[in-house]
């Protein structure tokens, strides 16, 4: 979190390459201070066929997803130095522009989310009657849950549902 995702015409890479627009864009917004900076991501996605105004003009636009909980003057901010960013770098594109949409933090998951929850609930299975591992004190907390061996009758219908 967060992504900058660039929308263009191709033509507007002609005079910066994508390398350079990415590292101007992660640094502007690494410079808000808003993010970690190992967590900023930038991608740009040139378009050979679009209409602006009905007309085939130059264009920029950038979409910010960030996550939630940022104040209206900071998005505001964080918008507006894109957008000076990016005129400066274009002086001749006309249509420049961001939006920001927040990520709802009750809906997110990413792999690191995903690993540090499954460091906290480690769950140790072990068979009924054998005594669950012990886990040394100061590690992720443990749970440790007997289960039934499995049948091995093929008759059996324990345990299904």
């Amino acid at each position: 979190m967060p992504h900058f995702i660039v929308d263009c015409s191709e033509e507007i890479l002609v005079s910066h390459s994508v390398e350079t627009i990415l590292k101007y864009l992660h640094q502007v917004a690494n410079n808000t201070k808003l993010f970690d900076e190992s967590d900023i991501k930038v991608r740009i996605n040139p378009f050979k066929t679009f209409l602006v105004g009905n007309k085939k003009q130059p264009f920029i636009h950038v979409f910010a997803h960030i996550m939630e909980g940022r104040t209206d003057e900071e998005k505001t901010n964080l918008s507006t130095l894109m957008v000076k960013r990016l005129s400066m770098m274009f002086p001749v594109v006309e249509y420049i522009s961001m939006n920001i949409v927040d990520f709802n933090k009750t809906g997110y998951v990413n792999l690191v989310l995903l690993h540090a929850e499954a460091e906290q609930k480690k769950v140790i299975t072990t068979p009924v009657g054998e005594k669950p591992e012990t886990v040394k004190e100061g590690t992720a907390a443990v749970e440790a849950t007997q289960v039934e061996p499995a049948s091995t009758s093929q008759g059996s219908t324990k345990g299904t549902a």
